[in-house]
């Protein structure tokens, strides 16, 4: 197909999706009125049912808990694939000696070492944080572990390639990704068993308002945390490492 052909095959196109989406924003509601049934039925049920004051995490991990489980396997499966694929690059590739890394070498100063480490431990916490308070503010295991595996590159970027090496030790973290991929599953395979239904919440809720709450939810969305950061990090050390020492054969 000619340049020209491809032009009028996509102006034809996006003429066509333009108009679909014009005459679809006229059939929306008034701005500042609602009238979605389900939702208003979860605004005045969710809290009170499964004492969850974020209503979006009682629909993430509880309502509709089934679907995002196929999310979270989504990003799991999304990791694998990257593994595989750099991992035949390796093969075709000659990898460099390492030099030795120092300060003065990577033109840090110890105010940027000190400055790069004191965020990744706040990055680090404030992930934890969005995480752990799912049940009474915006946030989750999603969210959470996105900010945490991210804290990560600080280290890299402040310290160094060696400390961020030591620090993300691929090994473990590929690990606990799989733990956490894993215990999803486990947690609705056992609620079938002892409640007769997959992932059905029937566990004490506790208070609303609470930190720990919502029964299964919260034990649920721990495991997303532990699978979506640890397979951040994951992520970050193959790219840095593909980046550091590979290089591709003349072969």
């Amino acid at each position: 197909m000619s340049p020209r052909s491809r032009t009028i095959f996509f102006l034809g196109f996006a003429a066509i999706g333009f108009g679909v989406l014009v005459y679809a924003v006229q059939g929306l509601p008034q701005f500042g009125t609602f009238s979605g049934a389900y939702s208003s039925f979860l605004l005045s049920t969710g809290t009170m049912a499964r004492s969850i004051e974020n209503i979006a995490t009682a629909v993430n991990f509880d309502y509709r808990g089934f679907d995002t489980m196929g999310e979270e396997y989504i990003f799991f499966t999304s990791v694998t694939g990257v593994l595989f694929m750099l991992s035949g690059l390796r093969g075709r590739a000659v990898q460099h000696e390492e030099r030795n890394e120092t300060a003065q070498t990577r033109g840090q100063s110890g105010a940027i070492r000190m400055i790069a480490t004191g965020a990744a431990g706040f990055v680090a916490a404030n992930g934890i944080y969005v995480a752990a308070h799912t049940t009474a503010t915006p946030g989750g295991g999603f969210q959470g572990g996105a900010v945490f595996g991210s804290a990560f590159a600080f280290i890299y970027l402040g310290v160094g390639y060696a400390a961020f090496m030591t620090t993300a030790k691929r090994e473990i973290f590929d690990a606990f990704e799989a733990f956490g991929a894993g215990c999803y599953v486990l947690l609705g395979v056992a609620t079938a068993f002892a409640a007769g239904a997959f992932l059905k919440n029937s566990l004490y809720t506790g208070q609303s308002g609470a930190i720990v709450s919502g029964g299964l939810v919260y034990l649920i969305n721990a495991a997303v945390f532990i699978e979506i950061a640890c397979g951040f990090v994951v992520l970050l050390s193959v790219f840095i490492h593909q980046t550091r020492q590979v290089q591709e054969s003349e072969e």
